[in-house]
């Protein structure tokens, strides 16, 4: 999804923004699949709490997707996104027009239809901040 959101970005996104766009569902993928049930031991932030409660209190609309699933991302991605404007706030967009392409042909975003519903995603997330 990340690469989707980047691609149909017009300008790019900055960190925080993706962050955010992407956050409940790794949130969501990251309890389901990380972190451990109460009996096993829970994470220090959420003591005493079960694998739904931390869902809800992670789940709301402003939830980031968390650094540890960011950072290793944000480092694999770099070789292929471009540098950021010293002067500008960072933006993360495609470095290689070729990049860009195997995106749209291996996330299916060659149709109108998919990249309308990445934008509207998009739209969603800025119509939510305002």
């Amino acid at each position: 999804e990340c690469l989707s959101l980047l691609f149909v970005s017009i300008y790019g996104l900055n960190e925080m923004e993706v962050r955010m766009m992407l956050g409940v569902d790794a949130v969501h993928d990251s309890i389901l699949h990380h972190l451990p049930e109460e009996h096993e031991g829970t994470p220090a932030e959420y003591p005493q709490t079960s694998r739904d409660e931390r869902h809800l209190k992670l789940s709301h609309p402003g939830a980031l997707m968390p650094l540890g699933l960011w950072a290793p991302l944000c480092n694999m991605l770099k070789p292929f996104l471009s540098p950021s404007h010293p002067f500008q706030a960072s933006k993360l967009q495609f470095l290689h027009k070729s990049f860009a392409a195997t995106v749209a042909e291996r996330y299916g975003l060659e149709s109108e239809h998919a990249r309308i519903e990445l934008h509207r995603r998009i739209g969603g997330y800025y119509r939510a901040r305002a």
